[in-house]
């Protein structure tokens, strides 16, 4: 093993605010190093423009221990750069996470070891055996024995816009906690890795991160579950959440949610459930395998409502299959439902998606393979064209609805 074991996080500088969600899942890795006794620091580059005389500077400074990255696909570039520049100094390279598990042969170089999937149980083992090469995680089923998440190796872990959102201003420090992994529905715009089965924290092993958050005095939560009402113990959960004085947030989709569940959440502490709509143009949703129905999005956000709760709405731009007609149905869905925030992503044909893997399938063109660019809220331009429209017509579209919604003139 190289000597003290670097985690980097690499710049995510499209975001409107680099550090407002932490990297999750790379703290999770710190802890199960941590717990077999290895000293872990974090390089956070989160926020940083750097050059490589910089890179050179920060290996120089850390020669011949071992550099560790956890990546999404926008990130990817980034971590190459750094990693080709470590061999120099005898700096031994890791790298996992979404872009890793879904792209592991082309991340054979620079870096030594790639890890495919969930890490947590295999990461001690390839770094005290300087192994080398792809490493295929099988899904962990245990979670008994995860340690807490490393949040102190983290400058400040906790931010006061997590809970608000971006353009909401500002509210009390608030965590990000997860208590399942996967996804069981396969959308085709999604890169999610982990489908079925959807595997849960047992209900001890939440509260246990819920009372290290509360010892810290966070008193609100933000749940990043793909679908946080899929939990068989969703009522005792919340009673306990309840209990603590906790106020939380979370996602789910309009098919898992209904009367019963808005009473549960809205008496137990949630302020705000986030619906992912994606889209109201029924043939968009049909084409892109969504498997729920616009009337669905309508009676859930109305169930939110009704229970006191605030609703948010996920919506994309760019998917296969929008046309013009596509903006105006937007428009007039956000004036019925009225929700209190949403957010318009523009689609991007992640590795690993089914988009990605089968544009011809979707009448979708991909057009720019600049993985930098690969960004949920891209800049300047889509990264594919939809068969029959112009890159330009697309932008357009986008920007006529995002201007559109930053009036919300539905309020």
């Amino acid at each position: 093993m190289n000597g003290k074991i670097n985690i980097l996080f690499t710049p995510n500088l499209q975001l409107g605010n680099p550090r407002m969600y932490y990297p999750l899942g790379a703290l999770y890795i710190a802890s199960v190093l941590e717990a077999e006794g290895k000293e872990v620091n974090v390089i956070d580059l989160r926020d940083t423009l750097f050059d490589d005389a910089v890179i050179h500077e920060i290996c120089k400074q850390h020669s011949n221990e071992t550099f560790l990255f956890s990546c999404t696909t926008p990130e990817i570039n980034d971590a190459i750069r750094i990693a080709t520049i470590a061999r120099e100094y005898g700096i031994y390279t890791g790298v996992g996470g979404a872009h890793a598990s879904a792209e592991f042969m082309s991340c054979l170089e620079p870096f030594d070891f790639v890890v495919v999937g969930e890490g947590e149980d295999i990461i001690n083992d390839i770094i005290d055996n300087d192994e080398i090469g792809i490493h295929i995680a099988d899904r962990k089923k245990d979670f008994n024995d995860l340690p807490l998440p490393a949040w102190d190796i983290l400058r400040d872990p906790f931010t006061d816009t997590v809970f608000a959102g971006e353009r909401y201003g500002r509210t009390d420090k608030a965590a990000t906690l997860i208590t399942s992994r996967g996804c069981p529905f396969n959308c085709s715009f999604c890169a999610n890795m982990l489908h079925a089965p959807v595997t849960h924290y047992p209900m001890n092993v939440v509260l246990r991160e819920v009372d290290a958050i509360y010892d810290k005095g966070i008193r609100n939560i933000r749940f990043v579950d793909d679908n946080f009402t899929l939990r068989s113990d969703l009522e005792m959960l919340t009673m306990q959440l309840k209990a603590r004085g906790i106020k939380y947030m979370c996602m789910t989709r309009a098919d898992l949610f209904n009367k019963h569940i808005a009473n549960v959440l809205s008496s137990t502490g949630c302020v705000q459930v986030t619906i992912g709509v994606e889209s109201v143009d029924p043939d968009v949703l049909v084409k892109n395998n969504k498997k729920e129905k616009v009337e669905q999005f309508i009676d859930a956000l109305s169930l939110i409502h009704q229970s006191g709760m605030e609703s948010k709405v996920f919506l994309m731009s760019g998917l296969p299959g929008e046309t013009e007609d596509s903006t105006d149905t937007v428009m007039d869905f956000m004036r019925r439902t009225k929700p209190n925030k949403w957010t318009l992503s523009t689609f991007t044909p992640y590795p690993g998606c089914d988009i990605y893997e089968n544009p011809s399938k979707y009448g979708v063109t991909i057009t720019n393979t600049d993985y930098s660019r690969y960004w949920n809220f891209c800049e300047g331009g889509f990264n594919h064209t939809i068969n029959g429209q112009t890159p330009t017509e697309m932008w357009d579209r986008y920007k006529i609805l995002y201007n559109w919604l930053l009036k919300e003139p539905w309020k």
